[in-house]
Order: structure tokens, then C-alpha cells, then sequence
């Protein structure tokens, strides 16, 4: 009798295991395909109520899909897709580089904004940098990468100028608080303090259909 529950406590969990494998499965076949440009006005992120887009997001895709491929191609130039498939610190590398992308956002967003409650603006000398950096990120991509984001140029030259105030916002903070600069940057000790304190809503039924390596690439 003993030995006939231990085979049928047995049977019992295998089964459920096979019934929780079967709903993964289903789960993952049925996940709605994202198509970037059809989708910039979902939500991404919400920062201390101001919903940031996949509109908002669209340009660090874009980078941050840049910079990873440069590595790719030298890992494997014959196939840089199996360079996003390693699978390294507990996770894809698609999806580090997806959450680089959004902590870069929410970084040049939240020191922008700083930057701007506190009286702080760019030079007419740093607008230049800034719109001719934006000029040329968007010259070296291509036509078909352009419609794969869905944003016009005019969207580049707002966040490239978001990124050289917060860039700007940085600088004052290592000043005026005298940790090294990199700390206040994306992957920083300080940057990640004050990120950790906000109130911050990762919208992951959006942020995980995102599959970085295959929007601009």
C-alpha cells in the first residue's frame, strides 16, 4: 500500500510538471509579436508618474543594438545572432542589453529633468554638439533602420539634447558632491542609488517582447 502512494505521488507530480511545462509553451507560442514601429505609444517605463514610450525608448534601441553588433561581428562575423544568444550572468544577453537600453533612458530623462528643475540649460555652442551628433547618428543608419524605429530625425536632436543636459546635470553632481564622475553614470553606484529610491514601473508585459538584435539588425 505504502509503496503503491509513493508511485502514485509519483505519477501525480510529473504530471503536474508536464501541465506547467505545456502552459509555459503555450504561453511563450502565444505571446503577441511586437512590432517596434507599430508600437511606440505603449508604455515602457513609468518614472515617478511620467510614462516614458517604446517612442521615448526607440532611440537607445537603436544604440544600444549598434554597440552590442560591433562585438557580435567580431565573435562571429559568419553569424552575429549567436553572439545575442549567450546566455551569461543568469540572462540572454539580448535582454541585459534591453535593460541597459531602458536604464540609459531613464538616466538621461530623470538628469535632464534635474538639470532643468535646477535652472540649468545647454549653450546655443552645446545645442551645435548636440543636434550634430544627432546628424550623424542618424546618417549612419540606414533607411530600412529608420522605418524600423518609427521616429523622425526631429525625435534624435530632442534626445541627443536630453542626453547633453543630463550629461551636463552629471558634471555638476561630481562636483558639487565630489564622487568620481562615473559613479553618476548608466551602471554607476550613485546613479543606481537614487534610481533604486524612485518610484520607477517597469512595464514588462511590454518590455518583454522586446527582442533586441532583430529591430534595427
Amino acid at each position: 500500500m505504502k509503496k503503491g502512494r509513493i508511485v502514485l505521488t509519483v505519477i501525480l507530480v510529473a504530471a503536474a510538471l508536464v501541465v506547467l511545462f505545456l502552459i509555459a509553451v503555450f504561453h511563450d507560442d502565444h505571446k503577441e509579436e511586437l512590432i517596434y514601429n507599430q508600437s511606440l505609444d505603449l508604455v515602457a517605463v513609468t518614472v515617478e508618474g511620467e510614462d516614458l514610450t517604446l517612442y521615448d525608448l526607440a532611440f537607445y534601441i537603436a544604440y544600444e543594438e549598434g554597440q552590442v553588433n560591433e562585438q557580435a561581428m567580431i565573435y562571429n562575423p559568419d553569424d552575429p545572432q549567436a553572439y545575442w544568444n549567450i546566455h551569461t550572468n543568469g540572462e540572454f544577453l539580448r535582454v541585459t542589453a534591453r535593460d541597459t537600453a531602458v536604464d540609459m533612458m531613464i538616466h538621461d530623462y530623470v538628469y535632464a529633468r534635474d538639470a532643468a528643475e535646477d535652472g540649468m540649460s545647454l549653450s546655443k555652442e552645446e545645442e551645435k554638439a548636440c543636434d550634430s551628433s544627432a546628424e550623424d547618428f542618424w546618417n549612419d543608419l540606414t533607411e530600412e533602420q529608420r522605418e524600423a524605429l518609427g521616429i523622425p530625425i526631429d525625435e534624435v536632436y530632442t534626445v541627443c539634447r536630453q542626453i547633453g543636459l543630463a550629461e551636463k546635470w552629471t558634471e555638476h553632481l561630481h562636483e558639487t558632491e565630489g564622487r568620481d564622475l562615473a559613479s553618476y553614470q548608466v551602471g554607476g553606484k550613485a546613479w543606481e542609488e537614487q534610481r533604486d529610491n524612485m518610484d520607477i514601473v517597469y512595464h514588462n508585459d511590454v518590455l518583454d517582447r522586446i527582442e533586441m538584435g532583430t529591430i534595427t539588425l
